[in-house]
């Protein structure tokens, strides 16, 4: 593929999401491993909130291309869809591979700790509530 076409599609991925989706999975298999197409389409499906799926591609382009400039970049998304889904705990052991001079990292850290420190409050709550109502039965 050449890069005029290259330049195309990232265009595209800008400016329509769901058609770059489209035509992402329409090209052949050597021209998916592109490193740009392919962090586009992980942007792509995190934007769209299909964030299974881009967790699979943003761990699949840094597993990839460790040494390309969008490794973090993938790594830090991986850990927003994570996040997307309620699942902080996998967030923040994922935000550890990152560059601490990541933008925005130190944020999404305190962030997920926080989503945490509440997911703990409210389990024991609801412990301590199960309880009290086992406890009335009984009575």
């Amino acid at each position: 593929m050449d890069q005029n076409h290259i330049a195309t599609l990232l265009e595209k991925a800008l400016s329509d999401q769901s058609e770059f989706v489209n035509a992402y999975l329409a090209l052949g298999i050597a021209d998916k491993e592109h490193p740009e197409l392919l962090f586009a389409y992980a942007d792509c499906l995190y934007e769209l909130e299909r964030d299974g799926e881009a967790i699979e591609t943003y761990l699949n382009y840094a597993s990839r291309y460790p040494e390309e400039r969008g490794y973090s970049f993938a790594i830090f998304g991986a850990a927003m869809a994570l996040k997307n889904m309620g699942l902080e705990a996998e967030a923040l052991e994922l935000l550890e591979f990152i560059n601490p001079e990541h933008e925005n990292l130190d944020q999404e850290i305190v962030d997920c700790k926080k989503r945490i420190d509440i997911q703990i409050r409210a389990i024991k709550n609801l412990r301590m509530f199960k309880l009290a109502k086992d406890h009335r039965q009984l009575n």
